[in-house]
């Protein structure tokens, strides 16, 4: 019985020109080797799955000339040889030179995950390592390497690979397999992997031991628990037409068929985005499916205004965001599936939020509005202007914009808020006696170095201001963290909402603590010059 070997590995490209969707980094690692220029660190960056340690392992090859390249090449995992001392132990096999080829390489995947003191430990040897020696990192999560690191290597950003280039990838791998299989299959299959190749490949491999040579549609969708356009263009015909019973019982089908709630939600959201894209033909060509279902999409999309398309995804992220936490999801599904079937009925149901001033002579639909109850003198003056515009600007439509109501709104609510304000007198006592008791709450939940700094410094009042004078940046960015907290508090004991706190650094050089052997032995000698006499008549050491 021969060895099973996953496709993943069976079918790993042996050439930059095997590689998929990656021709921005494999053009550019050729170019670097034809001309020489090799540099003596890379990072790889990109989604799981896209080719990162493969271009890895062809490089390494390459700059050997494909010479016994696999006694020069050394992969690690940072996930497991993240400490300094496996860092330590890499540099000291990094000195010895290759028995045979040019080059030793060394791949280090999944290097964000190394800890910060292997890093460091690594930094000198990264960027100036042997001249035999290159470093290929990869990564797929490039913002948590530290920033010295990244500025040591040559970094490329792979990409997640398109489901078309997937697509055509398993059709070719099908074809060799002897598999039957459709497109749709195929592309359902591509639309489940999210831009890895690693897991379409392992996807295809679970469906092949289960289907083995013949692949039929409604199987494979039942394997990957993924429904399809067909499911999602079926269901959005029945919503256009607002019934929502059949609309019901197409959903009651699939989730007894053991498919997730969460899966008829991402379909859907995947389906009403390519309506929208289907209104422009611009955006048109951004849409990848096949003829029959495309004209099926089309009418779809004449017959849903932008609006409809619009309230109809922001209901379904609504959905898809909060269905984990719903107590219950079928119910919570089900209420999105009916406020889709009823989107034309909200649309229709808008009202104006603010009625328009009426005046005199101001025709709204074309009917003639009724007369002022109110003289000019007796509206106040914000309302007066307004009319004016209305005046000026006849509407025509239920539906108008607010802007300005609600700007008026917003400028009285702020008057409101600016009467409301307190603005106690407060003094420097009170001051001092809130500032300790906010220190003593700074001790009771274990914030020792604030809680010390609080008993070091007094504060000092100017008008409605609480200024401070710090030693140090360190000490300010400390109390920066809780500033907010300490200035509520304070407006909140003090009763004054007007308060500012204000932070500055001491211009004198003046230390509160005393940190070294030296500092501390001239602290003593300034109190008691004995100590000097003592020190010197004994021969004595500081330690």
């Amino acid at each position: 019985m021969s060895e099973y070997l996953v496709s993943a590995r069976k079918y790993r490209p042996l050439k930059f020109e095997n590689v998929i969707g990656q021709e921005h980094v494999t053009t550019t690692l050729n170019n670097a080797i034809q001309k020489n220029q090799i540099a003596h660190a890379y990072l790889f960056c990109g989604p799981r799955g896209v080719g990162k340690t493969t271009c890895a392992r062809i490089f390494a090859q390459l700059i050997n000339e494909n010479t016994h390249s696999e006694y020069n090449i050394f992969e690690l995992d940072g996930a497991s040889n993240n400490s300094v001392d496996d860092i330590r132990t890499l540099i000291e096999q990094v000195k010895i030179p290759p028995q045979i080829g040019k080059y030793k390489t060394y791949i280090i995947d999944e290097v964000h995950m190394l800890s910060k003191s292997a890093f460091n430990a690594f930094l000198k040897t990264l960027e100036e390592p042997p001249k035999h020696s290159i470093f290929i990192l990869a990564t797929t999560e490039k913002e948590k390497i530290i920033p010295t690191i990244l500025s040591r290597c040559q970094i490329f950003d792979f990409n997640r690979i398109s489901n078309q280039q997937i697509s055509a990838y398993l059709l070719k791998l099908s074809q060799k397999e002897k598999i039957q299989v459709n497109e749709k299959t195929i592309q359902l299959i591509a639309e489940k992997s999210d831009g890895s190749l690693r897991d379409a490949l392992s996807i295809f491999d679970k469906i092949y031991t289960f289907c083995n040579n013949l692949w039929e549609h409604e199987e494979v969708s039942k394997i990957l628990l993924s429904l399809d356009v067909q499911f999602a263009s079926q269901l959005t015909q029945h919503i256009i037409k607002q019934d929502i019973h059949n609309c019901l019982i197409e959903v009651n089908k699939v989730l007894d068929k053991g498919y997730d709630g969460k899966e008829v939600v991402k379909v859907l959201i995947h389906h009403f985005r390519n309506l929208m894209m289907l209104k422009d033909s611009q955006t048109k060509t951004l849409i990848n499916a096949q003829k029959d279902i495309l004209e099926t999409m089309m009418n779809q999309a004449q017959k849903l205004s932008n609006e409809q398309i619009i309230l109809a995804l922001s209901c379904l992220s609504e959905c898809d965001i909060n269905y984990h936490k719903s107590i219950n999801q079928r119910f919570f599904l089900e209420l999105c599936i009916m406020k889709l079937c009823s989107l034309s009925k909200d649309i229709l149901k808008k009202k104006l939020l603010i009625s328009p001033p009426k005046t005199k002579n101001t025709e709204i639909n074309g009917q003639q509005s009724d007369k002022l109850e109110k003289t000019d003198t007796e509206v106040p003056k914000k309302m007066q202007k307004k009319v004016h515009v209305y005046e000026k600007n006849p509407i025509n439509s239920d539906l108008i914009s607010i802007t300005e109501e609600l700007h008026a709104m917003k400028e009285e609510n702020a008057t409101t808020i600016s009467k409301s304000k307190r603005n106690n007198e407060w003094s420097k006592t009170e001051l001092l006696n809130k500032w300790h008791l906010f220190s003593k709450k700074l001790q009771k939940k274990q914030k020792t170095n604030l809680h010390n700094m609080f008993e070091r410094y007094t504060p000092v009042k100017r008008n409605n201001t609480i200024m401070l004078e710090l030693v140090s940046l360190s000490e300010k960015a400390e109390i920066e963290e809780i500033k907010l907290e300490l200035l509520s508090f304070m407006k909140q004991e003090l009763k004054n909402d007007f308060l500012e706190i204000i932070l500055n650094i001491s211009k004198e050089k003046k230390k509160n603590m005393l940190h070294t052997k030296e500092e501390k032995y001239a602290y003593i000698i300034n109190k008691n010059q004995n100590i000097k006499l003592l020190k010197d008549k004994l021969d004595l050491t500081i330690i």
